[in-house]
């Protein structure tokens, strides 16, 4: 395999190569056509369609979903797995860019035929208790097969509803500044686009931590919303 076009096919690192009875060749995800026939079922998710947009985005049949209690991933991870019904599908403006054909999938989601979703709440099947949890897709759906280490029990004060805002917004920031910045009570941080989700998280995790907090915004509009007596600044 060390001449055209088998040197070059493996010269792509590609994530999956395969090399069978003397043939190279990859896996892919091959998009279906509109037409197929359509079905009833009490489980479904939220997936893009062939076009590459908002009105694209379709509801598909998830009946034919193993349920499987524990997965392996291609680093040979083993991650268990457990039932859950789901109530509410956190979207983010990752989701929205992945709808709309503007960024690719990221490199952990290549063995998955649907990205949107990363975040959801809802009850387990077998107990019935209120968890929310971070998925690599497939949580705009009724229900899913979810990483039983990346969800968390809901605390009792907590609705649902408020628990899904949560994931990913307080996820990045503890992240980056309690793991990476290491950030102290009192310092100084200037936060960019103060108004979005994460910004508006940031700002909450700032105010706790006492620190001195400088902000931009993007327009006037939301100059004023951070300045309203309700938003403590």
């Amino acid at each position: 395999f060390n001449v055209s076009p088998y040197s070059d096919i493996l010269a792509n690192d590609l994530v999956a190569n395969v090399v069978k009875e003397g043939k190279v060749g990859t896996y892919r995800h091959l998009r279906l056509p509109t037409d197929y026939d359509k079905c009833l079922s009490n489980k479904y998710y939220l997936n893009s369609g062939q076009s590459r947009d908002i009105a694209g985005l379709q509801w598909f049949c998830g009946n034919n979903i193993p349920v499987l209690k524990e997965m392996i991933t291609p680093n040979n991870k083993i991650i268990h797995k457990t039932p859950v019904d789901v109530y509410y599908s956190g979207i983010s403006f990752h989701d929205v860019m992945l709808a709309t054909g503007r960024i690719p999938p990221g490199p952990e989601q290549i063995f998955t035929d649907c990205s949107l979703g990363c975040e959801y709440s809802g009850r387990k099947v077998d107990t019935g208790e209120r968890v929310m949890g971070l998925e690599m897709g497939r949580s705009f759906a009724t229900s899913i097969n979810a990483d039983i280490h990346s969800m968390t029990t809901i605390p009792e004060h907590w609705s649902m509803a408020e628990a899904v805002t949560i994931l990913s917004t307080y996820s990045t920031l503890y992240y980056a500044l309690i793991k990476r910045a290491n950030l102290k009570q009192g310092e100084s941080i200037l936060i960019h686009s103060a108004a979005g989700g994460v910004g508006q998280s940031a700002l909450n995790m700032c105010l706790h931590y006492g620190c001195d907090i400088y902000v931009t915004v993007g327009t006037e509009e939301k100059k004023q919303f951070l300045v309203n007596p309700i938003v403590k600044l």
